[in-house]
């Protein structure tokens, strides 16, 4: 390359480089809050400008997947060295186990007006109690978590959407939380530990998804759209319990999409048909379920939904054999609808 060209490739990145660093801060930190932090540091070289521009971003995602030894100084350095508040902090991790510096960087967060909260985690972690001081949370999302709330916690005023998954609560310690967030709209809750009785009061509730080891749902939910539903346990014995099961979809007048898995509907198949669903459901658009054909109460169920699901548009219908119950030989089965 002759010296010309040279010249003339350095003025080239020169004003490139000017480019982006006469673009808008906001511009910047958008550019930047869409990069794991990692790669946000390297954006220093592009320019001085840019040198120190990642520690102001208001929006912090790690993953600790090639960190291993350094990873703890790596979010030391990244936290402490930080500018301005962190609305958001992302945060997943596969090899690192130890507590003690998730409840420094924690503490750090309470201090910074964190809005949104994840913690993807590998190991059985133990929320401090400087995480229920966040007052400006809007967002949720723990797994692998143990929850234990503090005596003098007053709920999470601007909380909108928790999502717990693998976590470990009790029933009273998630209903208080969960009446504690008078805005939520949206509550996740996957594969829980120690809670068999789910009750949620939630007046403004739109959204709900429950997968789990459940034997009992209560729902104060009037606002609520969408539910979702799997529930891990057979139903055994306790007649009144199912009854007090099915009970619970008369709270949710306002439901357009019904989703029921596993063995949800098997829990609801119970009593008399007229205590179903004590309600019609008037909103009702879209209903997804999964039914044995060999239990006739939970066709029964079935009928009775449709019935009281007069504005009902869309119908999924899944279709599942136990062979231990179905009165056909699996060969039988399988020729079935040839």
């Amino acid at each position: 390359m002759t010296p010309e060209h040279k010249r003339r490739a350095l003025n080239s990145d020169t004003e490139e480089a000017d480019m982006l660093s006469s673009l808008p801060g906001e511009v910047k930190d958008k550019i930047l809050t869409l990069l794991p932090v990692k790669e946000a540091g390297r954006t220093g070289i592009l320019s001085r400008q840019w040198r120190y521009t990642w520690s102001s971003i208001p929006e912090l995602t790690i993953r600790d997947g090639s960190y291993c030894g350094l990873f703890t100084k790596l979010v030391d350095g990244i936290l402490f060295l930080h500018q301005g508040p962190v609305y958001k902090f992302d945060l997943h991790t596969k090899n690192f186990h130890d507590s003690e510096p998730y409840d420094r960087w924690l503490l750090h967060l309470s201090r910074n007006g964190i809005r949104e909260l994840i913690l993807q985690l590998r190991f059985n972690y133990k929320i401090p109690s400087s995480l229920f001081s966040c007052q400006a949370l809007t967002c949720l999302h723990l797994s692998n978590c143990t929850i234990k709330l503090p005596h003098d916690f007053e709920g999470f005023k601007l909380l909108r959407t928790v999502m717990l998954e693998k976590s470990a609560v009790s029933g009273n310690e998630l209903e208080k939380m969960v009446s504690g967030s008078p805005l939520l709209e949206s509550l996740f809750l996957w594969d829980f530990k120690e809670c068999l009785i789910l009750n949620i009061d939630a007046p403004n509730l739109k959204n709900l998804v429950v997968l789990g080891k459940f034997i009992d749902i209560q729902l104060w939910t009037p606002g609520l759209l969408n539910l979702w539903v799997e529930l891990k346990v057979k139903p055994v014995g306790n007649h009144h319990r199912r009854g007090k099961l099915a009970q619970a979809l008369g709270h949710i007048p306002a439901i357009e999409k019904l989703e029921m898995h596993k063995h949800f509907v098997a829990h609801l198949a119970y009593g008399p048909l007229l205590e179903k669903f004590p309600v019609k459901f008037d909103h009702l658009k879209e209903i997804c379920f999964s039914i044995d054909l060999a239990d006739l109460e939970a066709a029964a169920l079935a009928l009775s939904l449709f019935q009281n699901s007069p504005k009902l548009k869309i119908l999924d219908i899944r279709v599942c054999f136990f062979f231990f119950i179905f009165p056909f030989t699996r060969n039988n089965l399988l020729k079935f609808g040839t």
